[in-house]
């Protein structure tokens, strides 16, 4: 699977986690609390297969599938369906040769007419946009604590050892809100 076009905003704004973390000044505005907070995006897209803010995948086959499970949630809509023909010949195939199930558990498109394609790998893709929208407005809030949490994480132990103190997990953090969000793609 390949990602075409990342997210153009983040689900929280740095004004935002400065709030919540109680972080003053203006040093890292642009610099640092940004890439914490798009790696803590990334962490929490990473670890549920659930997109936050709008995004553009493709997923590659060997051969014409049946049923493509998409691996990311929630679908919005699919883009095209493309493959090589017996000739090598990169061809779209038609919306009416597919349906698209965005209700269910796991986002999965129907092929009804199955191509014949070529011998090669790669030879069948789906390009599709997935996310809960374009904006941070449209992200669930327990997602944007569990980014607000692991992007304060990130801010707060910026090396990845920390010696001569006790760690303890805080409950109800961040795996607390990740784990009834974590999408199980069928494969």
């Amino acid at each position: 699977m390949i990602q075409i076009t990342d997210a153009a905003v983040e689900p929280i704004s740095v004004t935002d986690f400065k709030t919540n973390t109680k972080v003053d000044g203006t040093g890292e505005d642009a610099s640092t609390i940004p890439l914490y907070i798009g790696a803590a995006r990334r962490h929490f897209e990473a670890k549920t297969d659930r997109i936050l803010i709008t995004q553009t995948w493709e997923e590659y086959y060997d051969y014409a599938p049946s049923y493509v499970y998409i691996q990311k949630a929630p679908l919005q809509s699919v883009t095209h369906i493309k493959y090589l023909d017996e000739d090598d010949v990169e061809q779209t195939l038609a919306t009416a040769s597919y349906t698209v199930d965005t209700k269910g558990v796991c986002p999965r498109i129907k092929i009804i007419d199955k191509p014949t394609v070529s011998d090669k790998i790669n030879n069948f893709w789906v390009r599709f946009v997935v996310g809960y929208g374009d904006a941070s407005t449209d992200v669930p809030q327990d997602m944007i604590m569990a980014v607000t949490y692991m992007a304060s994480h990130f801010y707060e132990n910026r090396l990845p050892i920390v010696s001569g103190t006790v760690v303890n997990e805080v409950p109800m953090t961040f795996k607390s809100l990740t784990d009834p969000h974590r999408f199980y793609a069928i494969t």
